[in-house]
């Protein structure tokens, strides 16, 4: 998130005789500050933790099952990558456990009195000493086969998977030790909730949350798949009574992310075994033979990467709600702070208008020729023109949010449902505009008496939603005769577009597979199952790796 972007957004929730201070931060440049790592004053910690979010940022496209871990790990030297990717895949691998620095720091955020409780430390004792028996089993075969499922990329500096028999059995035997920590974790946290009150509940669910959101398999395709509104509310700087009003909401909230989270690291375990299991019946180099059984092939990983989204989709359809619900709580600036930090989160892209417009206004309310009440002018016409932004501001991020998972076009089918996304995205952007560009006039007319360097930064504005304007136009023609051309193809029933090679490029389109005629057979055995059931309108259908765990 820019910090001019969060200083106009503070503005927002202050008082005329508050703005001083937000000016001061413009003026001098001051950085800005990640959320606190203890709760804000007045935000109690039994309704939010305030620990910084990681950085939110895209995952990258990935290229095959057969790729996987591959992390940098601190303790490893930095100049030995391949001993780094060693390291990393044997983490990867066989479960490891919550640190006791770690521990202590979330145990700490639930309620400081946790520390000396020994109950959790006898909790935590017998948890760790579960996880320290997998080591041995199933952790001793593990590390037997592991020389056999994956092979070194020096190209890469890093392991990849090799699709046999021997990375079924370690895939296997890898879910057997998940789910026998992920019943000591289980344990673990029941023995924290008995010990924390009602009232600190949302807290734990919050931590918890967040834990698993930093120790995720995996990034997400969709920025909000690791996002959490925890990180969010600190910064808000709530009274008590707000706070508690709230807090019927948050609580479900952080019991439900947990929920999916959980679930979304079960389907992406899933996903990996079943994706070995397609490619080891393919054989070796599978996508060099017959065509008919390579387009089979990748319909069935297809599938699978679809089964991989529609969890992305139903956690952002969780902040969505969320974030609605509290916004109708809230005091209105206070709400519309939060929407708009939590857009910077998930599509900082789509806000460059409003970052330079929030430049302008800390620039404005700098000018001491203005009138006494400009302050409050000013506020009153950027709570109105916000009142009108809300709704299309989210609407350019669902547009967003439907090309962002696809990587490789497959049918002119879903090339069609790219191209519409992207005129989605223009139609919003051309209306958030329009109303940028009133509240720009509006203020004009109160800047009136300003110095003409002031005045000219409306001008500059101006020009910039102008240029805006002019390249949306551009793209435009362009989508709107690919969409006319695509149409019409699909209308005449003429045959899709072949996949363009196996090579997938970042931020190209992608789509749900046709139905295999011909093919491997479903895999079958331990997790293995592949449903049928893609969604058409959000399925992302591309073939790349999704096994790359996230960096360690």
């Amino acid at each position: 998130m820019r910090r001019t972007g969060v200083v106009f957004s503070i503005a927002l929730s202050l008082s005329s005789a508050q703005i001083a201070h937000a000016r001061i931060v413009a003026l001098l440049g001051a950085p800005q500050q990640s959320a606190p790592s203890s709760p804000a004053p007045n935000v109690p910690a039994e309704v939010v933790s305030g620990r910084p979010a990681p950085p939110s940022s895209s995952a990258p496209p990935r290229e095959s099952t057969s790729q996987s871990p591959s992390a940098t790990v601190s303790t490893t030297k930095p100049d030995n990558p391949r001993a780094i990717a060693e390291e990393t895949l044997r983490r990867f691998s066989l479960p490891t456990p919550i640190e006791p620095t770690q521990w202590a720091s979330l145990i700490a955020a639930v309620d400081p009195a946790h520390l000396t409780r020994p109950e959790l430390k006898e909790a935590y004792d017998i948890y760790r000493v579960a996880i320290a028996r997998l080591a041995d089993d199933p952790g001793r075969r593990i590390r037997q086969l592991l020389p056999a499922a994956y092979s070194y990329d020096s190209a890469r500096s890093a392991f990849v998977a090799r699709p046999s028999p021997e990375l079924i059995e370690t895939l296997a035997l890898r879910e057997k030790a998940v789910l026998a920590a992920d019943d000591a974790t289980r344990t673990l946290f029941r023995a924290l909730e008995a010990a924390t009150p009602l009232e600190r509940r949302a807290t734990l669910s919050l931590e918890r949350a967040m834990l698993l959101r930093n120790t995720s398999r995996r990034e997400g395709l969709l920025a909000s798949t690791s996002a959490c509104l925890g990180d969010i509310l600190p910064k808000l700087r709530l009274e008590p009574d707000v706070v508690a009003a709230i807090g019927g909401v948050l609580t479900p909230y952080a019991t439900n992310l947990v929920r999916l989270l959980e679930a979304r690291d079960r389907v992406l375990r899933d996903a990996e075994l079943a994706r070995a299991q397609i490619e080891t019946q393919a054989g070796t180099l599978w996508r060099l033979g017959d065509q008919a059984q390579v387009a089979a092939t990748e319909s069935l990983l297809a599938e699978i990467d679809d089964r991989e989204f529609a969890t992305e989709l139903t956690i952002r359809t969780l902040h969505s709600e969320t974030l609605r619900k509290l916004r109708s709580i809230l005091p209105r600036r206070a709400g519309r702070q939060l929407v708009e930090e939590w857009q910077r989160v998930v599509h900082p892209e789509l806000f460059d208008d409003e970052r330079i417009l929030a430049e302008l206004v800390a620039h404005v309310v700098e000018v001491p020729a203005l009138e006494s009440d400009a302050d409050a002018a000013i506020m009153e016409i950027l709570d109105a023109a916000y009142a009108r932004l809300e709704l299309l501001a989210e609407a350019a991020c669902a547009a967003a949010d439907r090309m962002t998972p696809r990587l490789l076009e497959r049918t002119q089918d879903a090339a069609l449902r790219v191209v519409e996304a992207n005129i989605a995205l223009l139609n919003a952007q051309q209306k958030r505009r329009a109303i940028l560009r009133d509240a720009l006039a509006r203020l004009r007319g109160i800047a009136g008496g300003a110095p003409l360097e002031s005045l000219r930064k409306f001008d500059d504005l101006n020009e910039t939603l102008a240029a805006l304007d002019r390249a949306d136009r551009h793209d435009r023609v362009s989508l709107e005769a690919l969409a006319a051309q695509l149409g019409l193809s699909i209308e005449r029933g003429e045959s899709e577009p072949e996949s363009s090679g196996n090579q997938p490029t970042s931020r190209s389109p992608s789509a749900s597979p046709s139905n295999p005629s011909a093919g491997p057979t479903r895999p079958t055995g331990t997790n293995g199952g592949v449903e049928r059931g893609t969604n058409r309108e959000n399925g992302r259908g591309s073939r790349g790796s999704r096994s790359t765990p996230k960096s360690s």
